[in-house]
């Protein structure tokens, strides 16, 4: 077997990586991405060792590569220790992280032919782990799955382990807070699945994340004027208005203020930005109003950024509730009361009776307190009319086209076939001189791969012959192909297509295979599935094909690694699928596709369009009278890189070509066998009355090697020479 020596294309880079992911430790980790690639997904619950095993993530070593290696994924536990590779390769006094999950790459392989490391992402889950004293609040309700399936925290949770860690959070005891209402909070919230997938990069006061989680939720977080305690209150309906307090003109010092809405320019449809972590991707979720539409004849529309929303329900419910506070015209009031009301919240309700202003037991909601002093002898509030209920559902349904991401992992071509190299596929890629000079017992094997989904660009050729290992050598373009709807007949040339794959890229005329047999494809409409062919090109002869075989459009979509072989050689060929994100499916994952070398490039053509007794052999129903054959020629050094079919007239042959006649009985027992004989026919002049079946052969033989194919009558009756007339007749 010949082939090329080593050459260097480029390089793999190594890269040792110590990342500072998030505070630790973490209920999981769950996935790694090197840019948009996921390198690894998994559970990992524990400090321990993960081995990545992506070579291909980023379209293996002929673009740039992927990644291999161990990493050390550290939690962060009270207990951990320096990490063995950093004191290795750093040497001195190591920190151990404590507190922080880490993660320590091995030094393994970061990428191929591009030296610059795709920046690498980390996916965590935590709800319960790294909690104060590892001693986390109502464990029950800390994790809420989302409708997706996304794994996000109770808002309760994260503000209740914001108030009392000593690390990183506000540091209160546990005591300062009302449980009770805290937990009543968290239930509401996980039975409504509102989870928050949020990171906190403290590029911002505690305070302001605080307040973000409230906007999010619809919350308030107060101190009690009569506890002291910290209550998380949740801004929702399903109140009873006769248990509310009721504030009437004997409550009322002064009647600051009283504004009506109007919904003139106001805000009637909101945008609501989001991001699913499960696609991976940013979404916009769309709510309007659609009476206030109407009303003011305009879309008047403002956008929400959302970040810790992580699914489609709940990004409509939130909008929605916004919308309704933003796009209805509320009554907005500012009281001074009395002392009656010093137990008033931020987030509270009242009832407010004032004949007046035409106020009749309309609900109002707090915003703001002003305590004052106990010299003052009043308390300032203002409030607005309550519409701040978060919807139980939405009419909105996540408006959602059914998309979801594409499965970009590789997958192997469904359909697949071995093809050694034609003469004519020789002729077109290699020097006169070069074919001239190739031996007559060499080869170069092909394969021939359906692509398996539209995202499938390509595929990497690996070979090998036992017992060598398989090597890569470049890339193979997916083969146009198809399936016939009916059987074809010898000398059918219309045929009908179904199932075809990527028939808009073949360019007639050119080559195509069915089963064994090579036909020039004159005619082809991939969008109504026909094609006109004619039949028995180069090498091969014409055949009968069943209903549902399948015909392969090879021009330019032939795989090769393009290694000189020799007779006898079985070449193991495997076609690793590449995606348009660089993935590659793995060689084990790919079948083998085999290609014994018989060196086909050196045999002659058969001989073309066979007559028994002056009629073609298709047509033939019996043989009467004396045998008589006869063929066309053909000659695959001045047919070159031509199509001639199996009706064209005679082509002067190679030098030295002949032809062999084999006769067998109804058996297939070979009876008689003529050799040398030259021109383009053949009389039996002494036959025989021994054989009521005939079946003929005729291969064309040059220096002792004889065609690829050849001509073959199947077994007929004879009929004459003393036969029983009543015997069946037919082809078969």
């Amino acid at each position: 077997m010949g082939g090329k020596g080593k050459q260097t294309t480029g390089y793999r880079y190594y890269m040792g990586l110590h990342a500072g992911v998030c505070h630790g430790p973490v209920d999981a980790l769950v996935e790694i991405r090197g840019g948009d690639t996921t390198i690894w997904s998994g559970s990992q619950t524990a400090s321990g060792t993960i081995q990545i095993n992506a070579p291909n993530a980023y379209g293996g070593d002929k673009r740039e590569g992927g990644v291999q290696g161990a990493l050390d994924v550290m939690m962060g536990e009270p207990t951990q220790g320096a990490n063995a590779y950093l004191q290795s390769v750093i040497g001195g006094l190591q920190n151990a992280y404590r507190g922080l999950l880490t993660m320590v790459f091995n030094g393994g392989q970061i990428a191929a032919n591009n030296p610059y490391p795709k920046p690498w992402a980390f996916r965590v889950q935590r709800a319960t782990a790294g909690w104060d004293n590892n001693n986390p609040w109502y464990t029950a309700k800390a994790q809420i799955t989302l409708s997706n399936g996304a794994k996000a925290m109770n808002p309760a949770h994260i503000v209740y382990e914001v108030l009392t860690n000593r690390d990183w959070g506000m540091g209160y005891p546990a005591g300062i807070i009302d449980t009770v209402a805290f937990q009543a909070a968290a239930d509401q919230l996980y039975t409504e699945g509102f989870g928050l997938c949020l990171l906190w990069l403290r590029t911002d006061t505690i305070e302001s994340f605080l307040q973000l989680v409230m906007d999010y939720v619809g919350a308030v977080l107060v101190q009690s004027k009569t506890t002291g305690l910290f209550q998380f209150n949740l801004i929702r309906g399903g109140y009873n208005i006769n248990t509310l307090p009721v504030i009437t003109r004997d409550n009322i010092i002064e009647l600051t203020s009283l504004e009506a809405g109007s919904i003139t320019g106001s805000t009637n449809e909101i945008v609501a930005n989001w991001f699913d972590p499960t696609l991976k991707i940013a979404r916009v979720t769309s709510v309007q109003a659609l009476g206030a539409i109407q009303a003011q004849g305009v879309v008047v529309s403002a956008s929400k950024d959302y970040p810790g929303i992580a699914s489609a329900d709940l990004a409509a419910r939130v909008a929605q509730r916004d919308l309704r506070a933003v796009s209805v015209p509320l009554k907005r009031v500012k009281l001074k009361l009395d002392r009656s009301a010093y137990a008033f919240l931020p987030g509270g309700l009242f009832v407010l009776n004032f004949p007046d202003e035409q106020i009749n037991s309309m609900v109002f909601r707090i915003g703001d307190v002003d305590y004052g002093t106990l010299t003052q002898g009043y308390i300032s509030v203002t409030a607005i009319q309550d519409v701040f209920a978060l919807p139980d559902t939405t009419y909105v349904v996540g408006q959602s086209t059914n998309w979801t991401l594409p499965d970009m992992t590789p997958t192997a071509s469904p359909y697949s076939q071995a093809m050694e190299a034609t003469y004519r596929a020789l002729y077109l890629r290699m020097s006169a001189s070069d074919l001239a000079a190739l031996p007559s017992n060499a080869g170069y094997a092909g394969m021939l791969a359906s692509r398996p989904s539209g995202l499938a660009v390509h595929y990497d050729v690996w070979t090998a012959v036992s017992p060598a290992a398989f090597k890569y050598y470049g890339d193979g373009d997916f083969c146009p192909t198809a399936t016939i709807q009916s059987n074809i007949n010898p000398f059918d040339t219309a045929i009908t297509l179904l199932a075809g794959v990527d028939l808009d890229v073949v360019q007639v005329p050119c080559a195509a295979l069915i089963d064994g047999e090579i036909v020039s494809v004159t005619a082809l409409d991939p969008i109504g599935g026909t094609a006109t062919i004619a039949r028995g090109c180069l090498d091969t002869v014409p055949a009968t094909h069943a209903a549902g075989a399948r015909i392969w459009f090879y021009d330019d979509f032939t795989g090769s690694d393009k290694v000189q072989y020799f007779t006898g050689e079985t070449v193991q060929q495997r076609a690793l699928t590449e995606t348009t994100r660089g993935g590659v499916l793995p060689l084990g994952s790919a079948p083998n596709i085999n290609c014994t070398i018989a060196g086909r490039q050196a045999m002659p053509y058969p001989p073309a369009y066979l007559q028994v007794n002056g009629t073609r052999w298709d047509q033939l129903a019996e043989i009467s009278g004396q045998l008589s054959l006869a063929w066309r020629e053909r000659n695959r050094l001045t047919q070159q890189d031509q199509l001639i079919d199996n009706t064209q007239g005679t082509i002067t042959p190679e030098s030295g070509t002949t032809y062999t006649v084999t006769l067998k009985d109804g058996s297939g027992t070979g009876f008689l066998t003529v050799t040398s004989i030259t021109g383009t026919s053949w009389n039996w002049t002494t036959p025989d009355d021994t054989h009521t079946q005939v079946g003929i052969t005729v291969t064309a033989v040059r220096g002792g090697i004889s065609s690829w194919q050849s001509q073959t009558l199947p077994t007929t009756t004879r009929v004459g020479y003393g036969l029983n007339y009543g015997n069946d007749y037919g082809s078969a």
